[in-house]
């Protein structure tokens, strides 16, 4: 009796131990990322900004337009998890005007002097359509954004809030449900040049390397002043008379600029050609465009 009676215990021990292993192996699947919950979410629509590191309310994108009338700008929705859709997900995406004040306010906590971005005005903006199907079967679908970058005010450091505001399926995530893209519109003159100086530039002569020109107003672009030397942390400003394609040094953090009057802007072959001194330093610049920035 006694070795039946310990052979009945071995045998419980046993189906207890087959129900714990069953009950574990159930939680670990039910927690791996085969059976992971699926989320729909905005992709990545680009590098995301330093402004919003790990652990900021929302991410933030820099996307720049050139000033047009309307530019269509596309974003992808996606699901996130083990399958595709099971079944046809509708989205609907539109604004959430509230994270960018929320956004503000939480950097502000974390840094004072922090200057806070500004909502667009829904003038510049339009939603061709916003409500959207990812095909069962599929992972992801396509949604467009029409800008009217022409009316952005280049004073302003603009935050849209694009958001996913509803779906008929999955559940909306957290972290990328709504995304904050830092917008800005591109001048004529904005782009990525060859920028040559002459032998008898003052500080870097015989220059032939790639530069950038960054819209800074509705006729103005700035460039680092580390064109000249590198000890600099200003900006040189440029500005364009679209008139007469005159241009003007604005700033040279040198001294105050004399821009000799060949200094121009030829529209047809896009060189910007810039004579100038400052103090006793002189300065003969060519940049020739080479493509968008």
């Amino acid at each position: 009796m006694k070795k039946m009676k310990k052979i009945s215990n071995i045998l419980l021990l046993a189906l207890v131990a087959t129900g714990l292993s069953s009950c574990l192996k159930d939680k670990y699947n039910a927690l791996g990322p085969d059976n992971s919950p699926s989320v729909v979410e905005f992709k990545n629509p680009g590098t995301i900004s330093s402004v919003s590191p790990a652990g900021a309310l929302y991410s933030m994108y820099p996307q720049s337009f050139p000033a047009q009338a309307s530019v269509d700008a596309t974003y992808t929705v996606q699901l996130t998890g083990p399958n595709p859709a099971g079944q046809d997900i509708t989205v609907t995406v539109g604004v959430d005007t509230a994270a960018v004040r929320k956004f503000n306010a939480d950097q502000r906590i974390k840094n004072p002097t922090f200057v806070g971005y500004d909502l667009p005005d829904a003038s510049t903006y339009t939603f061709p359509q916003t409500s959207y199907v990812i095909k069962a079967g599929q992972r992801s679908v396509d949604i467009v954004v029409s800008y009217k970058s022409d009316k952005f005010d280049f004073k302003k450091k603009y935050a849209f809030p694009l958001a996913i505001t509803s779906t008929s399926a999955a559940t909306v995530s957290g972290n990328f449900g709504t995304i904050l893209i830092n917008l800005s519109a591109k001048n004529a003159w904005d782009g990525v040049y060859n920028y040559k100086t002459s032998a008898t530039t003052a500080l870097r002569p015989n220059l032939n390397e790639t530069a950038r020109l960054v819209t800074s107003g509705a006729n103005t672009v700035t460039t680092p002043l580390v064109n000249y030397y590198t000890a600099a942390a200003n900006e040189l400003t440029y500005e364009i008379d679209p008139a007469t394609n005159k241009v003007k040094v604005l700033n040279g953090g040198i001294g105050d600029p004399v821009v000799d009057p060949s200094s121009n802007w030829d529209p047809v072959k896009k060189i910007l050609y810039v004579k100038w001194s400052a103090g006793s330093r002189s300065f003969e610049e060519t940049y020739t465009y080479t493509g968008p920035r």
